[in-house]
């Protein structure tokens, strides 16, 4: 009888020892059926409302060219809609490693009033990707590495520390026989039809958001003659994993135009001035009385990568940039206190395993190279790659993974105007290679969805009337008291 799992039959094995769950599962799964378990029906309670809901677990080859080898487990939650009459949306979490499930799964979640916009019209199924969320194996390893507090570490230190332990990772997992370079976006979206065709789909639309719509366009590549609809939001292209240096320095002047300082000074200008400072000399910060940290060049770096991920980015980078410049260093050291403290990290072999194989082009890697000595951000903007992938032991995938491609589907594409990790430069891009798209760009957001009401309007034209009769560049400018009800509205989530 073939070995078919329910996600409680081991759910007790996981939280007592995962290297027992994974080697149960690598025994186990050469007899896996093709038919997806299903755990029945059930209701999702959700801090706004219950939903009926099914949770699905289905087993997917490794490698899929080689359809009788070793199978992994992914997961998935289908959320069903009010009318369900629209080909089902597959939810695509960014990161990579975001997970699908657990997005709606653990305690006090919502849907966002993007998601609720589409069950108006259709069933979402959230995913979880080959390596994250509940899906088996989750591929996390402990980082232990002892980072000192001072003196303050530089980025070829860390550099040096990230590939020791993706050394180790990498031969944790290959003990377990786990081959880190099957873990790829070309790979992920064939696991996106091998979900559809177990659902017994003949269609579906794809819904993401940063990396998710990096995979979405993997899908789109090979299988977009079945897809209705996309809704994407942070583009990523399938050249756009490595950051251009200098969208953070794009990022600080749109701040100085469309969002200054209340006392007129340049954000950008202050910046740079923090950078040069701790060029010169190290600063050290008391936290707490007892704890006492040095701050370098390299952890302000880190610091503004890390902040260009929040959706209201224009509201917190130019005051925290400003303390520092006044001489207050506290709330950097607090941040990056939690980066040099084990117990607050892990390593997620799945996110460096799918950005390494994803890459950039000859093109872009020159560009990057250019323009690294001249950014704020330096060669930070996407460290550790690619320079932990040798140790990582992933290559990249072939140029034809990032080369353009054609598309019909219908889609949305939306940038936020403060939006430096995916820049509305990338959804422009994409509009020369899917005729049928438009490009909503959104003032007064960051790297994040949009849930102002004019948004969420473009995805019911487009799901209403399956186009979108509009310029094919929307500019979209909320008013201030949407912005303020929408930005209150994240906070309650969060």
């Amino acid at each position: 009888m073939a070995f078919r799992a329910r996600w409680s039959d081991l759910r007790w094995i996981r939280s007592v020892c995962p290297l027992v769950a994974a080697l149960l599962f690598a025994a186990s799964c050469a007899n896996w059926s093709q038919e997806p378990a299903r755990d029945g029906p059930f209701e999702l309670e959700l801090a706004d409302g219950t939903w009926p809901a099914e949770r699905i677990s289905l087993s997917v080859p490794l490698r899929h060219e080689d359809p009788e080898g070793p199978k992994i487990l992914i997961r998935l939650v289908r959320v069903f809609g009010k009318q369900g009459k629209l080909a089902p949306f597959f939810f695509l979490a960014g990161g990579p490693g975001g997970s699908g499930t657990g997005k709606i799964l653990r305690k006090n979640a919502r849907l966002t009033p993007l998601e609720m916009a589409i069950l108006d019209h259709a069933d979402i199924v959230f995913i979880d990707q080959r390596g994250t969320g509940a899906a088996i194996p989750r591929l996390i390893c402990k980082d232990d590495a002892q980072i000192p507090l001072v003196p303050a570490p530089d980025r070829g230190l860390m550099l040096a520390i990230g590939s020791r332990l993706a050394k180790g990772c990498k031969r944790l997992w290959h003990e377990r026989g786990i081959d880190l370079q099957a873990f790829n976006t070309a790979e992920s979206a064939q696991d996106l039809e091998a979900v559809r065709l177990a659902l017994r789909l003949p269609r579906i639309s794809l819904l993401g958001a940063s990396y998710g719509s990096h995979l979405a366009f993997a899908y789109l590549r090979r299988f977009g003659t079945i897809v209705d609809f996309g809704v994407f939001s942070g583009i990523q292209g399938p050249d756009h994993m490595y950051k251009l240096p200098q969208q953070i320095d794009a990022l600080l002047e749109t701040i100085d135009r469309r969002a200054p300082l209340a006392d007129g000074r340049s954000v950008a200008q202050l910046a740079r001035q923090v950078l040069e400072r701790l060029e010169s000399a190290p600063v050290r910060v008391r936290i707490d009385g007892d704890t006492e940290i040095e701050l370098g060049p390299y952890d302000f770096q880190r610091f503004l990568g890390r902040a260009t991920r929040r959706y209201d980015v224009h509201r917190h980078l130019p005051l925290a940039i400003a303390e520092m410049a006044d001489g207050d260093f506290t709330e950097l050291a607090r941040r990056r206190l939690r980066t040099r403290t084990p117990d607050k990290r892990s390593l997620d072999a799945m996110h460096s395993a799918m950005k390494c194989a994803s890459g950039s082009s000859q093109t872009r890697l020159q560009a990057i190279a250019a323009e690294a000595p001249h950014a704020i951000a330096g060669y930070t903007s996407n460290f550790p790659f690619p320079g932990t992938c040798h140790a990582w032991g992933v290559e990249p995938l072939s140029d034809g993974f990032r080369a353009p491609f054609h598309s019909e589907v219908p889609m949305l594409l939306f940038s936020g105007i403060f939006d430096a990790r995916t820049p509305a430069s990338n959804g422009q891009e994409m509009l020369q290679w899917f005729p049928k798209a438009h490009h909503a760009i959104v003032s007064k957001l960051g790297h994040a969805e949009c849930y102002f009401q004019v948004c969420l309007d473009l995805v019911k034209e487009l799901l209403t009337k399956g186009r979108v009769d509009r310029p094919r560049v929307i500019k979209i400018s909320p008013t201030q008291e949407e912005i303020d009800r929408t930005f209150r509205r994240r906070r309650t989530a969060r």
